[in-house]
């Protein structure tokens, strides 16, 4: 049975084989692989491990295993520092909660303009 991406409708072992390719393609070694996709999980990233010296995944899930070096979930949960165990390796660094959020300039630009609005 394969998992299949839930985007694309193709089976995560072609997915991979196709982002291997892709990497054996860099003329540099890639530092670090960000993967932001639910369809990813642990089988997918231990078949890319020895292509990229690191890996991190964004994710507010955990509902699945992953073999990852960094994990970003920027979302507020009770509990959030044990909602990953058992999921993730021992040597995973952790950024959770919204002190991690993802702002692009324009988007922290527009937050700051509407503060000054507010406060007159």
């Amino acid at each position: 049975m394969y998992r299949l991406d839930s985007l694309n409708n193709i089976p995560w072992c072609i997915d991979v084989e196709q982002t291997i390719e892709l990497l054996k393609k860099s003329v540099k070694p890639i530092d670090l692989l960000i993967i932001d996709h639910y369809s990813i999980d642990k089988s997918w990233e231990l078949s890319i491990r020895k292509f990229v010296k690191k890996i991190m995944v964004i994710d507010d899930l955990a509902d699945r295993e992953h073999d990852y070096d960094i994990l970003l979930d920027q979302n507020f949960h009770l509990k959030n520092e044990i909602r990953y165990n058992g999921l993730i390796p021992s040597h995973c660094k952790l950024f959770l909660g919204p002190k991690y959020v993802l702002f692009s300039t324009p988007r922290f630009s527009l937050r700051k303009h509407l503060q000054s609005k507010w406060r007159g």
